[in-house]
């Protein structure tokens, strides 16, 4: 059985966050149902109110998926793993045998998109962190990055894992 040794939950929109802009959203139909009934005169049609609708519905569903969007990783004995909901429904294991090379990653925050661009359009990225995270190559040739806020804790736990791991197999 797998031995966890480090584990994070990112989220991109915070429940705090969330509730706020949905209070705002609250807020604004609640302005429009009172202009809406407070003019007698004002006619709109059934257009406007269908748009206006339709607004407040995509408004909903994009706020769902910001607060829906989330990372996970976790570090056992045996390999990594991570997940970005809503994108994967599965998380994703790497072994540690299955990892050729693995290097952190810290870019300042200026750089962080223009670091290295012609090598960047070749890797999968899974972060929510800019290029803060571990950029991994596995045996096959596929290229990732996974962001992490905690890069220190990250790399300790790689370290670790890594070195028993090898300890383990080189006997």
């Amino acid at each position: 059985m797998a031995q966890l040794v480090y584990s994070e939950k990112q989220q991109f929109l915070s429940k705090k966050n969330f509730y706020l802009a949905l209070a705002l959203e609250l807020l604004l139909v609640l302005e429009i149902t009172y202009q809406i009934s407070a003019n007698p005169n004002l006619h709109l049609s059934t257009s406007v109110l269908f748009l206006l609708g339709s607004s407040l519905f995509i408004l909903t569903a994009i706020l769902w998926f910001l607060q829906e969007l989330s990372l996970k990783i976790k570090i056992t004995n045996k390999g990594l793993s991570f997940k970005m909901a809503p994108f994967h429904l599965k998380q994703r294991k790497l072994k540690w045998q299955q990892i050729a090379h693995y290097k952190i990653v810290s870019d300042p925050n200026l750089l962080s998109w223009n670091a290295d661009l012609e090598n960047s359009w070749q890797e999968k990225k899974f972060t929510l962190n800019a290029r803060h995270g571990i950029a991994l190559t596995t045996v096959q040739g596929e290229r990732l990055f996974i962001g992490s806020p905690n890069l220190q804790a990250l790399k300790e736990a790689i370290e670790s894992s890594v070195a028993k791991y090898k300890a383990k197999h080189a006997s």
